[in-house]
């Protein structure tokens, strides 16, 4: 004989606990859940124009007469990345690429000689307040840097550019270093930059122009306005 059985029914004190425990585990879902990852910080970058004064570029010394300008020009172009923070401060890491350069009355072959200088670094910035707001960063930074006297031709107009071609004549004194920088700069938006700097280098003698001496090291200071995207 066979003996069908019945199904028992759930009882009213089980069903409410089945209830409980679904809505326990709904309610606790989120709370276990991994949390969503953070978005990684983007990339920084921008530029800068301003001017540079450099006393011992002052103090060179040349036989034929004239000396170079008190005030050349400057350009920097960088991008960093947060990387944390220090402090109420964000900390930002990556790297710079400048150009200076001053023009002079000291008369060479056919034009007057330029100095042109070059530097790469890894920089760092400590950064007070937020960007897109009032804010204050205190950089520094430490590389190569490089710097020569050249005579250059800049008659040659080029339509394309809108302007003169400067072809280089001579490259007399050509000097490389280890050097760095500290400076201060900030903004009041997410798009305005500016900023001053002190630059340290130790070129040494000038050499290689029989008609120019002088000795060549820091500080070189620059003051530069731009923006950051």
């Amino acid at each position: 004989m066979i003996e069908i059985m019945k199904t028992r029914p759930v009882s009213g004190s089980g069903l409410h606990r089945l209830l409980a425990g679904l809505v326990v585990c709904l309610t606790a879902g989120p709370v276990f859940a991994d949390a969503p990852p953070e978005k990684a910080a983007a990339w920084e970058w921008g530029f800068t124009l301003g001017v540079n004064s450099w006393s011992d570029l002052g103090d060179v010394q040349s036989t034929l007469g004239g000396d170079f300008d008190e005030y050349g020009f400057a350009l920097d172009m960088f991008a960093h990345k947060e990387v944390g923070q220090w402090g109420s401060a964000a900390v930002l890491f990556g790297a710079d690429l400048g150009f200076f350069s001053t023009d002079s009355g000291i008369p060479g072959i056919f034009e007057g000689l330029v100095q042109r200088g070059v530097y790469l670094t890894p920089s760092v910035k400590l950064r007070f307040g937020e960007r897109g707001k009032g804010h204050i960063n205190l950089d520094a930074g430490a590389g190569w840097y490089n710097t020569d006297f050249a005579e250059l031709n800049c008659s040659n107009y080029n339509p394309f550019i809108g302007g003169p071609i400067c072809t280089e004549i001579g490259d007399s004194f050509d000097a490389n270093a280890f050097g760095g920088y500290v400076g201060v700069s900030g903004g009041f938006n997410r798009t305005f930059t500016m900023g001053l700097r002190v630059h340290f280098a130790d070129f040494g003698d000038v050499t290689g122009l029989p008609t120019v001496s002088g000795k060549l090291g820091g500080p070189i200071y620059t003051l530069n306005f731009g923006a950051v995207f």
